[in-house]
């Protein structure tokens, strides 16, 4: 992926490390076009890498768990008694909206701009962590404002469990924090440990007090257990964070004078708003082709089968990119984004092997449904096609965001969104099957992002 770095990022680059990401790549430094360097042998970091995303894997894939747990025992839960309304309706309406608010708050602060910050900041700065929760505690509050605007806007049987989950977000986000400051600083088994616990946690204690036989809504006593389950898992993580004395007492954190200087934190929003920019434009994109679909066509099964596909497919190569982040935040050495991209090849190459390997046999997914079946080998090749893309798109990303260049990102992803949308617009308008347009929009957008 090139990288297009001004003087000032360039300059502090070559400054901070002997061997820094960009100083072997800059043509203006005559020294290096004569006499490169020694560079570590091909596949080096491949060691580091492999340690760093295994739990990052379970860390990425686990909170699906969570969403998909809630969605299984409110179905249980309609079995013996729904008190007027289906929970599944009222967990399946609630969850997507839950998954939203979660997914922008991790892609633009918890699981971007932190791990980079504690990575390359935390030595200088050690009140950063504490400012960083504090930040996520005010984050929460912003979902908590809608609730009024909720309690009209959605079914009064919806409401219960749509407000605890809005209130269990303070608890989410100091959580997702908690973990990705430990991440920052190379532990990625901790948090992995954490999410597991969290997530049994979640299913054994929902599980039991539906059956206490509560006077209350299925849905909401489902809540009632994510949310003990999550305050469980922050409780430990930020117990391990004061054991490392990388905090403080929680009174210090809400009530404390501002621990970091003007300078960090104006750099710090500075870098959540190009993220979010970033995450916003990809979800709004990826939302955008469902909802046309919906609305326009009758492909929206088979756009879910194979948008599930390659989500789940991605979070492999995700996890590759998050140990490539934390790696480049902490060393800016360009070999560890070298053997980065290699590996996010790779593994894209196996995992597009497999899909189109068992293309023929995904049937099982949509049992019964000849016509939707259809749709899905009509697409399939897309899905398969973009593992390799995505690992190159999702590893440089990973390189971009260890040495903080959010801003860049935000560009990149404005004219990746820009493009995938034209693309998409003029294949439609030119005659193109309304599926195979959208994910032809979706591919040009993941090539503009490579590029």
């Amino acid at each position: 992926m090139s990288v297009d770095v001004g003087s000032t990022e360039k300059a502090l680059l070559l400054s901070s490390h002997p061997t820094p990401l960009l100083a072997r790549r800059d043509p203006e430094d005559p020294s290096h076009a004569s006499t490169p360097p020694p560079s570590t042998p091909l596949g080096s970091n491949f060691p580091r890498l492999i340690g760093l995303a295994a739990p990052t894997l379970l860390t990425i894939a686990l909170p699906s768990v969570l969403s998909l747990t809630d969605t299984y025992l409110a179905s249980y839960t309609d079995t013996f008694g729904t008190r007027g309304v289906s929970n599944l309706e009222v967990v399946s309406s609630t969850i997507p909206y839950v998954n939203f608010v979660n997914f922008l708050f991790s892609a633009s602060f918890a699981g971007t701009v932190v791990p980079s910050l504690i990575g390359g900041e935390l030595e200088d700065n050690p009140a950063l962590p504490t400012t960083l929760l504090r930040l996520a505690v005010k984050a929460s509050l912003l979902p908590i404002a809608t609730l009024p605007i909720l309690a009209f806007a959605i079914p009064q049987s919806y409401l219960p469990f749509a407000a605890i989950c809005i209130l269990t977000f303070p608890l989410t986000f100091t959580l997702g924090t908690s973990l990705s400051i430990l991440r920052g600083t190379l532990d990625t088994r901790t948090p992995a440990s954490v999410l597991i616990q969290t997530c049994l946690t979640n299913l054994v204690l929902s599980f039991a007090i539906t059956h206490v036989g509560l006077p209350v809504q299925g849905a909401a006593l489902i809540g009632i257990g994510t949310m003990i389950a999550e305050g469980g898992g922050f409780y430990r993580a930020f117990k391990v964070l004061g054991d490392r004395e990388l905090i403080e007492m929680p009174k210090e954190i809400i009530l404390g004078k501002e621990a970091a200087d003007s300078h960090l934190i104006s750099t710090i929003h500075a870098n959540v708003g190009a993220s979010f920019l970033r995450s916003l434009l990809l979800q709004a994109t990826l939302l955008g082709s469902s909802a046309y679909l919906t609305a326009q066509t009758n492909y929206i099964e088979a756009h879910v089968v194979a948008s599930s596909l390659w989500f789940f497919s991605s979070s492999v190569t995700d996890s590759v990119a998050g140990g490539v982040q934390t790696l480049t935040a902490k060393e800016k050495d360009w070999e560890i984004g070298r053997d980065g991209i290699i590996m996010g090849v790779v593994i894209g190459a196996i995992l597009g092997s497999g899909i189109m390997i068992a293309s023929p046999y995904l049937g099982f997914l949509t049992p019964g449904d000849e016509g939707v079946q259809a749709d899905l080998q009509s697409i399939i090749g897309f899905v398969a096609g973009m593992q390799v893309l995505n690992g190159l798109v999702f590893v440089g990303d990973g390189i971009l965001q260890g040495l903080k260049l959010f801003k860049y990102e935000a560009k990149v992803m404005t004219a990746a969104a820009i493009g995938g949308t034209t693309v998409a617009a003029l294949a439609i308008r030119g005659g193109t099957d309304e599926l195979v347009a959208v994910w032809t929009g979706i591919s040009s957008m993941q090539l503009v992002r490579v590029s």
